[in-house]
């Protein structure tokens, strides 16, 4: 069995602001509320390959793994892979896409993986938690993206 989460969120700024704001990956520890850094091991015209690190969880656990994003700009969409260490996952792919509705953005996430073997929760429990954090996640970039916008010039 595999997991699958899907979210959403509508951000008040246009398409390619919101693009280009979540993908700068060195403002992700100010515009999310789990990472406490990210430091970029590679970068490419349109990848990155990179390691977050998250701030630390109510029993002061902090983890720590290694992703890559790519960008498809032209199509507005990323696909990112986390790469290691993989556990407690066996895979794990991200998608996002970003929609223009003619006022605004709407922001989309889906979710694929399986859990690994001997990771002590089930594809459910994951669904579960990481539906309840991508919410999370969402309100503060959207929070985020538009004081960024409201900052901006023009």
């Amino acid at each position: 069995m595999a997991g699958h989460t899907e979210s959403s969120i509508r951000i008040d700024a246009p398409r390619d602001f919101v693009f280009r704001v979540t993908n700068d990956l060195g403002q992700w520890p100010a515009m999310f509320t789990e990472y406490a850094t990210v430091e970029i091991e590679e970068e490419g015209e349109r990848h990155f390959v990179f390691r977050l690190t998250t701030k630390p969880d109510k029993e002061g656990k902090v983890y720590s793994w290694v992703s890559r994003r790519d960008l498809h700009p032209d199509e507005f969409r990323i696909e990112a892979h986390r790469i290691e260490p993989l556990f407690p996952f066996a895979s794990m792919d991200i998608r996002w896409w970003y929609d223009d509705d003619g006022d605004g953005t709407v922001m989309r996430w889906q979710q694929d993986f399986t859990v690994a073997p001997g990771a002590g929760f089930s594809e459910q429990d994951a669904e579960a938690y990481i539906t309840a954090s991508s919410h999370e996640q969402m309100t503060a970039i959207r929070a985020y993206v538009e004081e960024a916008r409201r900052r901006s010039p023009g």
